[in-house]
């Protein structure tokens, strides 16, 4: 899943003043940033009179809810406290005690 962060106080002024011009030029400029790939995801910090912004990149509605689930699922497992046995942190545990640290279960 690319990403892309697209820095609006660096939109050049004739593409702010211009109505419409700011959307094409933020899409080459995600692209660019991204290495010259489309992103699949990209952010636009804000500047003066405009806010910060998420966009998902998909080629029809489904594919961008389908992005959007697969980050809400990614989100979703990574705020999940932390597995404990007793008072033991179970992940830091089992790093320390695990030989092979390609299995995910040790102890």
């Amino acid at each position: 899943m690319g990403f892309s962060l697209v820095d609006r106080t660096k939109e050049p002024d004739k593409v702010k003043e211009k109505e419409g011009e700011s959307i094409p030029w933020k899409v080459k400029e995600a692209i660019r940033v991204a290495g010259g790939k489309i992103p699949k995801i990209f952010f636009e910090t804000g500047a003066v009179g405009k806010e910060d912004l998420a966009m998902v990149v998909g080629s029809d509605p489904i594919e961008v809810a389908e992005e959007t689930c697969k980050i809400a699922r990614l989100y979703s497992q990574n705020t999940q406290p932390r597995k404990r046995v007793g008072k033991i942190d179970f992940d830091p545990s089992n790093r320390l005690f695990c030989k092979d640290s390609a299995k995910k279960t040790c102890l």
